[in-house]
């Protein structure tokens, strides 16, 4: 049996090329702004393949393998050529495309004005460019429409006074906004003057006349008079010229009267010259008596100043005013004010003190009483008067023996301080400030003590009892605000 052996032969070959774009088409085309991706493919043997980029013959620098990014392309890669070329050990081998980029239309050439003749033929041309090439249109305004006069990018037209005029070059593409340019067809002829008959200046002020003329061709001189004399600037400093040209064919010449007197006040005349003729026009310069705009802006705000100036005045003084209109309160309106608005006011001050006189005599009853050793019965009858000598409510019966012990040792701190006879107390009442004493009833603010508590009597309180909201806090440091009035009383008197 035989074995049949083949050998297998590598054969070794140049790169073979192929290139295409990977990303970056819309729709078949590329798109101005978009970023495309180019790619090489290649086959060879052997496969130790290196890669070059040209872009129109240009060596694009980099380490680029087998794809080419082109960022933001723009206009200027369309119809460009792309080439790869693709190396190994046998040689190379390369494959090129041609880019298309499509941009919206562009005008390169805009169209220029043109002077002619009437008569003539004039031409306006307009290169465009775009990708696909815009297609280009000449339109003209005409009886209130636009109307389409050609379609070519070079235009030429017979100079009428019809035909004269504005025209416009509009290129545009598929899915792509117009551009347009505009170009004017002139007719060479005499200057027209536009300006007004009746100019106005200030007298004193710099003042200025102008004479504004339409002139195709432009003006070959401007000649002012005033009074049938030619003005010569370099031989009368008075007056002085400005000459102003527009692309509109608008020539503009101002006489400028330096420093303006009644004498310069008159008919001026005016006269533009041209090629092809001349124009004239009276122009009659009269004084104005409004006020000039400086001293106008003066006025207003000096009259402005003035008016923030007296607003202030009247700001300090009303402030003023209202710091001396405080004053201090007056000690007798207050106390006109404590009779007339709460008549109770004397009587609590009264009872007040009565209070206090009582707890003296109590105190020094008890001081008594300690001395002598023993309980000693006492009812003497104590008749209570006022600094002015009137009786205050009748006799006051003092306290037996059988008195409330907590009390009397919250008081006994008094008992040193108190040596005057009980016979001889005279208790005080508040005094107003305006002299008045009011007859003050205190017996309605003494009850006999109830029956059930012989040891500790109740000062009652008059039956309205938010008059009173001080006692608790200040007399009274009793567990119980009911359990003493200040004064104690007799059991069962």
């Amino acid at each position: 049996m035989k074995t049949d052996k083949r050998n297998k032969i590598g054969v070794q070959y140049a790169p073979k090329v192929r290139m295409f774009v990977k990303s970056g088409l819309s729709k078949g085309t590329i798109e101005e702004g978009d970023t495309v991706v180019i790619g090489c493919q290649a086959s060879a043997n052997p496969n130790n393949l290196s890669y070059k980029w040209f872009v129109n013959n240009d060596h694009i620098v980099g380490d680029i393998k087998n794809e080419l990014i082109l960022s933001n392309i723009s206009r200027r890669f369309n119809e460009a050529t792309i080439k790869c070329e693709v190396h190994n050990a046998v040689g190379k081998s390369a494959d090129t495309k041609t880019l298309e980029v499509a941009y919206g239309p562009s005008i390169r050439i805009k169209p220029v004005d043109v002077e002619s003749e009437a008569g003539s033929t004039a031409t306006l041309s307009c290169i465009v460019e775009g990708h696909p090439l815009p297609k280009i249109q000449w339109m003209r305004y005409e009886n209130n429409r636009f109307i389409r006069v050609g379609k070519s990018p070079n235009l030429t037209i017979t100079v009428t006074p019809q035909s004269a005029g504005q025209y416009w070059c509009k290129a545009s593409t598929e899915n792509r906004q117009a551009v347009e340019a505009p170009a004017v067809v002139y007719i060479k002829g005499p200057p027209k003057i536009m300006s007004n008959q009746t100019q106005y200046g200030v007298e004193g002020d710099s003042v200025r006349i102008e004479c504004v003329s339409f002139s195709v061709p432009k003006p070959d001189y401007v000649m002012w008079t005033f009074g049938g004399n030619e003005i010569n600037s370099f031989q009368n400093q008075e007056y002085a010229f400005l000459e102003e040209t527009h692309t509109d064919r608008i020539t503009k010449s101002t006489l400028v009267i330096r420093a303006s007197e009644a004498k310069h006040f008159g008919h001026y005349n005016c006269t533009v010259v041209n090629f092809y003729g001349m124009d004239s026009l009276e122009i009659n310069l009269v004084p104005d008596q409004s006020f000039p705009l400086v001293s106008i802006i003066a006025g207003g705000s000096c009259l402005a100043i003035f008016i923030l100036v007296v607003m202030l005045v009247i700001m300090l003084c009303h402030r003023k005013t209202k710091k001396t209109d405080v004053k201090k309160p007056d000690v007798t309106e207050l106390g006109k004010n404590c009779v007339d608005q709460f008549k109770e006011c004397d009587r609590n001050s009264s009872i007040i003190d009565l209070k206090l006189e009582l707890r003296q005599v109590e105190d020094s009853r008890d001081l008594d009483h300690s001395n002598a050793g023993s309980e000693t019965d006492l009812h003497p009858t104590l008749h209570l008067t006022s600094n002015l000598g009137l009786p205050l409510a009748g006799p006051v019966p003092l306290p037996e023996v059988g008195y409330d012990n907590e009390l009397m040792k919250q008081y006994q701190r008094y008992s040193g301080d108190f040596n005057q006879p009980i016979n001889n107390l005279n208790f005080k009442a508040y005094s107003q400030s305006n002299g008045y004493v009011p007859y003050v009833d205190y017996s309605r603010d003494y009850a006999p003590p109830a029956p059930s508590d012989s040891l500790s009597g109740s000062l009652s309180r008059s039956t309205e009892a938010s008059t009173y909201p001080s006692h608790c806090d200040t007399l009274h440091r009793q567990t119980s605000c009911g359990r003493l009035g200040g004064v104690v009383g007799p059991d069962g008197k």
